[in-house]
């Protein structure tokens, strides 16, 4: 599994700089928030509910949904993120990760990963094609994109010791 995750968020952090390199713009759950406020401001004595999911609209435009995914970024151009101890590293992919799904087949040794989910957008990491035969890849080319980078992801990092 430990394999896999290195493998999954090695490719998902590539993926997501050009997602990262956007304008912001709104979530999606703000569209479908604001189309439900129209449809009640026609329902009289909604009011409430109207002002309700305005504070939910407000509070998504206020969220920062970029933090980590440079973060991912980050630690993925360090090579000592993966050998620090456990404490720690379990700290900081409790903040990149949303869920890891296992399947445990007939015995823990055949058990693999069919699912790892980031929580940034997009959500979903590639898994190796081979989950008993994982190459990383990492070329320099990586690292100087990224390092072309550095104030978003130190930002990023500074974020850990904060509670993200």
């Amino acid at each position: 599994m430990f394999g896999v995750l290195q493998y999954a968020l090695s490719e998902h952090a590539k993926t997501l700089l050009p997602a990262l390199q956007r304008p912001k713009i709104d979530p999606p759950e703000v569209f479908a928030l604001q189309a439900q406020i129209e449809t009640l401001k026609t329902v009289p004595g909604t009011d409430e509910v109207v002002e309700a999911k305005q504070l939910e609209i407000n509070r998504l435009r206020e969220t920062d949904h970029s933090t980590h995914g440079w973060l991912l970024i980050g630690v993925m151009r360090s090579l000592n993120f993966w050998l620090q101890d456990e404490a720690k590293l379990n700290q900081i992919l409790r903040l990149l990760l949303e869920r890891v799904t296992v399947e445990l087949h007939e015995s823990v040794k055949r058990a693999e990963v069919v699912e790892v989910l980031c929580r940034t957008v997009p959500d979903e990491a590639p898994l190796p094609p081979d989950q008993r035969n994982i190459r990383l890849k990492r070329g320099l080319a990586d690292l100087v994109l990224v390092a072309s980078f550095q104030e978003q992801v130190e930002a990023a990092l500074k974020t850990i010791g904060q509670g993200v």
